[in-house]
């Protein structure tokens, strides 16, 4: 599955909220409901305990620049936005990773800001 993505060309950003499957040997688009708002470099997962695809975060530089702290969940053909009683704060470039063992999405790093400095964050989220 992919979601979203940018095309920078020159000074010209786009991003999308497409989403795709891949299956058979060729690509397909879904028409989608509700789905999140066109990102980039956003965090994705399969969450194999639980049988959804997870997005978190992610970065919006069509216009004016957005750095997303939102979670979404994809099950069925449908996005969903979650509303988790803890959250990592608005981030992308973020590592993300299922843990089988303790049924948990893992996320590590990533960056709250796109001016300079850059900065990263250090922390880790399980979800």
């Amino acid at each position: 599955m992919l979601f979203g993505g940018e095309n920078i060309s020159g000074s010209t950003t786009v991003t999308y909220n497409d989403t795709w499957v891949w299956a058979g040997g060729s690509w397909t688009k879904l028409t989608t409901t509700s789905a999140p708002p066109a990102r980039a470099a956003m965090s994705m997962v399969y969450d194999g305990s639980e049988g959804y695809v997870l997005v978190f975060g992610g970065l919006n530089e069509s216009g004016a620049t957005i750095v997303f702290g939102d979670t979404w969940s994809f099950v069925g053909g449908v996005w969903t936005k979650l509303a988790p009683a803890t959250a990592p704060p608005p981030l992308y470039l973020s590592a993300v990773a299922y843990n089988a063992k303790s049924s948990s999405v893992v996320l590590v790093g990533g960056t709250p800001s796109t001016g300079a400095p850059f900065s990263l964050n250090t922390a880790t989220w399980t979800y």
